[in-house]
């Protein structure tokens, strides 16, 4: 079961698509699902889509593109070298993976907050609405997944590429070879991101923390995630973590982080001015106010520094090679308790309502970039990385000094190149296969209520 994958499992994404494309033809209501319906649609925001996770979502993605262009034919030691200015500029963008998972956190507290009233503390309503949420992210992810899978370690395999990068290209494949490999992270950096590894798992593990929730009541259930998070931190702090690489630690580091903005969403929406459980109601969005703004920037920057402090000097002792070091003191305390002003910071936003993000929700790139888009664009950019790299620019990596007006272009470029990809996949493909899985069985069941 957990032997090599067999390469036809790479078909399959493509396989869906084109069967997506095709059923569209006959299935009911057909003539909805036209590609210019799709273009159309993907300009226009999505109902229930609130402005401010829009925008939110559209600015860490881009962070995340800007982050690996720091990377572009530059290896580790050439990026440890750059100036300081540009170090914080590349810690600052890493940072937006919290930001997601904050936001993430957020959206499954805000949905639980609208089933609660409805499901009560049945035990099977809450089991459905678990599995429910299951299966939706499942529908809405496992396409593009699926097909990014089959880009980079099917597609690319027989795209011409220099020497180097086909090399490094090879290495990268034998990350992902096998089906245990699915569950680390070094095989979501080839295809994906190890963030989107993450928030799978976390979302699995929060639904789960709060369909308990939802049936053993309100403030027993809020009592256990405490719990549960003591009990995460103390194993935080006495654990012996050599090894364990705390950016990504699913353990030590994530889940923490996704319980911590868990309990603080719960006590935003019980006392702060922003109440999650009241966000259906037009008159209960605020426009986002220059305090709250001053607010929200004062708290990230906090854990900007601290975060800053604590992990300076990790880089260098990795190129330093040697035995494994114990972590610091202060980068156990800076995962306990550092990311939780960046969670709130991000938490007091979500919420907000102004004129202007409702226009950035509606211009032609930044409003798929924070909506259909954010997902294939973290997906295709790592492909289109990869041909830059190997077919675009061949040649040695650059280990002359770093310039500024090069990292903008870099980003710019393979910004624009992975909307037009993500763009291009999502009408064709990914489109396609997501009216199949949600609106086709919509129409059926619409079509049998008329007959009878």
């Amino acid at each position: 079961i957990l032997g090599p994958i067999p390469p036809w499992c790479a078909l399959l994404p493509l396989a869906l698509g084109v069967w997506g494309f095709v059923a569209d033809r006959w299935l009911p209501g057909a003539s909805a699902f036209s590609c210019t319906r799709r273009v159309r649609a993907l300009f226009d925001p999505q109902p229930g889509r609130l402005p401010a996770v829009s925008f939110v979502r559209a600015s860490a993605t881009c962070a995340v593109v800007g982050y690996h262009a720091f990377f572009l034919k530059r290896d580790l030691r050439a990026v440890t070298s750059m100036p300081l200015l540009a170090r914080r500029i590349q810690h600052v963008l890493l940072l937006h993976t919290s930001v997601f998972s904050a936001m993430s956190v957020w959206l499954m507290h805000r949905s639980f907050e609208e089933a609660r009233p409805m499901l009560l503390s049945g035990l099977g309503a809450w089991i459905v609405w678990f599995v429910t949420r299951l299966v939706r992210k499942v529908k809405r992810q496992g396409p593009a997944l699926c097909l990014a899978f089959f880009l980079f370690h099917v597609w690319l395999h027989d795209i011409p590429q220099e020497l180097h990068a086909r090399k490094s290209y090879r290495a990268r494949q034998s990350l992902c070879a096998e089906w245990r490999h699915l569950v680390e992270p070094d095989c979501w950096n080839t295809f994906a991101n190890w963030g989107i590894l993450r928030d799978a798992q976390l979302d699995a593990a929060l639904l789960a923390v709060l369909a308990m929730r939802g049936v053993l009541g309100h403030f027993v259930g809020l009592s256990l995630v405490i719990g549960l998070l003591a009990i995460l931190g103390h194993g935080l702090l006495r654990d012996d973590l050599r090894g364990e690489n705390l950016l990504w630690s699913l353990q030590y580091r994530r889940l923490p982080e996704a319980l911590s903005a868990l309990v603080v969403a719960w006590l935003l929406s019980r006392f702060g001015r922003h109440r999650a459980d009241g966000l259906s109601d037009e008159a209960a969005q605020t426009a986002v106010g220059w305090r709250t703004t001053a607010m929200a920037l004062a708290l990230a920057a906090t854990t900007v520094e601290v975060d800053w402090r604590a992990s300076s000097g990790f880089d260098r002792a990795q190129l330093a090679g040697g035995p494994a070091q114990d972590a610091s003191a202060a980068a156990r305390w800076t995962c306990a308790l550092g990311f939780v002003p960046l969670t709130v910071a991000t938490l007091v936003l979500l919420p907000a309502d102004a004129s202007w993000l409702r226009q950035c929700g509606r211009h032609w790139f930044w409003g798929p970039l924070g909506d259909q888009l954010s997902l294939p664009i973290l997906l295709v950019h790592n492909i289109v990385f990869q041909l830059v790299e190997g077919t675009i620019l061949v040649g040695p990596n650059w280990d002359y000094p770093f310039s500024w007006a090069l990292w903008l272009a870099a980003w710019g470029a393979v910004l624009v190149a992975s909307w037009l990809g993500a763009a291009f996949l999502h009408v064709l493909v990914l489109g396609p296969l997501s009216d199949v899985l949600f609106q086709a069985p919509v129409l059926r069941m619409q079509q049998e209520e008329e007959k009878e």
